[in-house]
């Protein structure tokens, strides 16, 4: 009850705050619908900045999907993964090993678990995404989703206008900007209950307008946000209760803006955007101890696997308009902190028994060793300064229209994995049936007395590119595009290894790679009708390439059954050729929009990763070629009075072209081996709007297809035969409302099938079923309030 009650409060002081701040508001001649631009009785054309200027959605010849902010708060987006699932060709990966904190997201199928992004994640102009640093990581520092303007998916290699971070697609969240002219009030608060679990709850409020007209505005915001955790803990040992719902997660997001107008012709945006996460415990968990379909669902981790995610964006936007051209100065300075735990405690005892030829199974643990338990602590920061300079033409309708760019960025990125492992002997002397030190079997004792492995380590990129895109108008509905990036690329990586799995004392490992990419792309558009736009286009993506640090001693057998050696080396870049046709049409009057376009991408020279099966840790290395082709689709409708359906349909056939073999002919990844995405991906919605009691109200829902890929796992050693691919899964959410003037009201349902999918099921070694995954939430039920003036 204590939950409910801060929940009802949280919600009624939402409310009363947004209704109260209007007091002072007053009207503007600009106002129009947030992100975008409706035609009259139609489907509204959203207003993006894809490449890098401002157009209508339907006459950008590439494959984008648009999200506004009435859109978001439609379909009950809280999350990134919320927004992969309404996506075609966007596939999320939530994480199971660690704490599952980590993810990893793909855009048609480039995605590859290892090495520097192949996606480019942004807030605002600044690019956010994270380099693995080959541990378990951290993932991307995705922002939540409060007050958003748009959130924009591009699909395909973005390496003319977003550079080598981009090399699947670039996902961008834009920010609104403070008005001159007008003031605005968005605010909402949600109550909900979960099955199984504890209620979530949130509340948030972001206000802005002119501080002097037409010369200085502002927009401040601040949202809070609780999910009531759904897995429980018990003692590993007798299974008796711990604790319930120890997953909960908060979440703090605050911005400020200001909008200064010194003349007619120059803005000056400052801004600054702050979040700051907390996981008390991981979602993972174990399969023999849980019962999904009793919505049981089960950890006995020995150690708490907590993970707290700070970060500050400062930014500075110029813009100069000097007739014909306008003049762009982006400046941003991202500072994050990541810290987590994960639980080594059963790694550390199916490896450890294992040298003696009989390992020890956890479900559950034998007597003796019931009270070990094994800390590993990972940090991660960013420090990343990022400059943009352009210069771009004014007049869309010029023959020619063209960008021009200077890009700087300094990314220093640090990290630390340490395995605290103080029991170890205890272990091994369990183990042997006698009394046993680490320093026995590895020659040397835990570093500091407490670390069976110490790791410390700092990488910087750096990348100084020019850019340039142009379009020329062939006749006035045929355009040709071309465009450019030239880079210089820079990465130094330092590590420092210690402890008894990597060889004692400690090393240095040391590693420095560069790289001159040039990244084109070529492209036609015809503009048929007013309404109808086909195009076609090549375009080329770019992945800087990185290095592996010494791999623990403990992997040296299942690096050798791959024909690998645990030494350090380099892994080369990667590149992609991107070839894709679309086609974007309005008909009825605006009615009915379609976007389609297939594709086929040509991926040479693959960063990847595997789990080693028996030491469970990543591993990456070049894995050859791929391809992936298909096609998505999206259609939105006004289908009669008040009815509004939506679909969109994702296919992707990605594979690997090449076998990867290792040393001694050992095949470690074969040919026709499908990249780690669904084939196919399916997204309906449907909308009825209609009058209730003098009001409007509606009903929306939302449906989501993610299939299986059903090729038979191969028989190589990097892959485990008992696990198999990511399932098949359905998800069913509604919402219904009614409007009170500016204020909706909703009940929404989440999940309403209760479907428990499990992802990223894995086990600490090939000897152990301690099987362990991560799902989606239980079916969750709630109450919504929005305010928008």
């Amino acid at each position: 009850m204590r939950h409910i009650h801060s929940a009802l409060r949280a919600t009624a002081s939402a409310l009363a705050l947004v209704s109260a701040v209007p007091a002072f508001a007053q009207s503007g001649n600009d106002a129009q619908p947030q992100g975008a631009s409706a035609q009259n009785g139609g489907i509204p054309d959203i207003i993006v900045t894809a490449t890098k200027q401002a157009e209508a959605l339907s006459k950008v010849p590439i494959s984008i999907s648009a999200l506004s902010q009435e859109q978001l708060d439609q379909q009950s987006v809280r999350t990134f993964r919320d927004i992969a699932t309404l996506t075609p060709g966007v596939t999320f990966t939530p994480g199971s090993h660690g704490n599952g904190a980590a993810s990893d997201v793909s855009i048609r199928g480039i995605s590859s678990g290892s090495g520097t992004a192949t996606v480019g994640v942004y807030i605002d102009e600044t690019p956010v995404q994270v380099r693995p640093s080959g541990n378990y990581d951290s993932s991307n520092p995705y922002p939540r989703i409060f007050d958003l303007d748009r959130v924009e998916i591009l699909r395909g290699p973005q390496g003319t206008l977003f550079g080598a971070g981009s090399e699947g697609g670039t996902i961008r969240f834009i920010t609104p900007e403070p008005s001159l002219t007008q003031y605005s009030v968005y605010g909402r608060s949600e109550m909900a209950m979960t099955k199984g679990g504890d209620p979530s709850y949130e509340a948030g409020v972001a206000v802005g307008g002119p501080i002097i007209e037409d010369k200085l505005g502002f927009r401040v915001s601040v949202w809070a946000r609780h999910d009531g955790g759904y897995v429980d803990k018990v003692d590993w040992f007798d299974r008796k209760d711990v604790a319930k719902n120890v997953d909960w997660n908060n979440a703090l997001v605050a911005r400020a803006a200001l909008k200064w107008q010194p003349a007619p012709n120059v803005t000056i945006t400052p801004s600054i955007f702050y979040q700051k996460s907390h996981a008390n415990d991981s979602s993972v968990f174990w399969k023999a101890y849980s019962n999904p379909g009793q919505n049981q669902f089960v950890t006995a981790n020995q150690v708490r696997a907590p993970n707290d995610d700070t970060f500050w964006l400062p930014s500075l936007k110029v813009n100069v308009d000097v007739g014909a051209v306008t003049f762009v100065s982006d400046s941003s300075f991202l500072h994050r902190d990541n810290n987590n735990i994960y639980d080594s405690t059963t790694l550390d005892i199916s490896s450890f028994t294992s040298i003696f030829g009989h390992p020890v199974d956890t479900i559950p643990p034998p007597e003796a060793l019931r009270n070990v338990y094994s800390p590993a602590y990972l940090t991660a920061g960013q420090r990343t300064f990022t400059q943009e300079f352009r210069l771009q033409s004014n007049n869309p309708a010029a023959r020619i229209t063209w960008v021009l760019g200077a890009y700087y960025q300094h990314a220093k990125q640090t990290s630390s994995y340490d395995v605290q492992s103080t029991f170890i002997n205890q272990i091994l002397s369990f183990a042997a049936g006698a009394p046993l030190t680490i320093g026995q079997i590895f020659g040397t004792n835990l570093y500091n007395g407490r670390y069976l492995l110490y790791s410390q380590g700092s990488l910087v990129d750096e990348e100084l590119a020019a850019f340039g895109q142009v379009n020329f108008k062939l006749t006035d509905t045929l355009t040709l595009t071309a465009g450019a990036r030239a880079s210089k690329l820079t990465y130094n990586n330092n590590t420092f290894s210690a402890g008894p799995v990597a060889g004692g004392a400690g090393t240095y490992n040391v590693s420095h790679a560069s790289a001159k990419p040039v990244t084109p792309k070529f492209g036609v558009s015809w503009q048929a009708t007013p309404d109808t736009l086909i195009y076609a286009s090549a375009s080329k993506g770019f992945r800087p390439g990185s290095s592996t640090s010494q791999v623990s001693a403990q992997c040296d057998a299942d690096l050798a059954a791959l024909g690998f050696t645990s030494a350090p080396r380099q892994i080369k870049p990667d590149s992609v050729w991107s070839y894709e046709a679309g086609a974007k049409t309005k008909m009825f009057g605006g009615r009915l929009v379609m976007d389609g376009s297939v594709y086929r991408i040509d991926w040479t020279d693959i960063q990847s990763g595997v789990t080693l099966p028996n030491c469970n840790t990543p591993f990456a290395a070049n894995f050859g070629n791929a391809r992936s082709q298909g096609f998505d689709l999206q259609i939105n409708a006004k289908v009669g009075d008040g009815f509004t359906l939506g679909a969109s349909v994702g296919y992707s056939d990605a594979h690997y072209t090449t076998s990867t073999v290792g040393a001694g002919g050992i095949v470690v990844r074969p040919k026709g081996e499908p990249l780690p995405i669904a084939p196919w991906q399916v997204s309906l919605n449907g909308q009825y709007d209609f009058q209730a009691f003098g009001r409007d109200a509606y009903l929306h829902a939302d449906y989501q297809y993610l299939s299986h890929n059903n090729t038979p796992l191969p028989n190589v050693p990097s892959v485990d035969p008992t696990i198999p691919r990511a399932p098949a899964s359905n998800n069913v959410d509604f919402r219904i409302g009614m409007k009170f003037d500016r204020l909706d009201l909703s009940i929404f349902g989440q999940n309403i099938l209760n479907q428990h999918p499990e992802y990223g099921i894995y086990r600490d070694s090939l000897t152990t079923y301690n099987y362990r995954a991560v799902t989606v939430r239980p079916v969750t039920f709630g109450i919504t309030g929005v305010y928008r003036y």
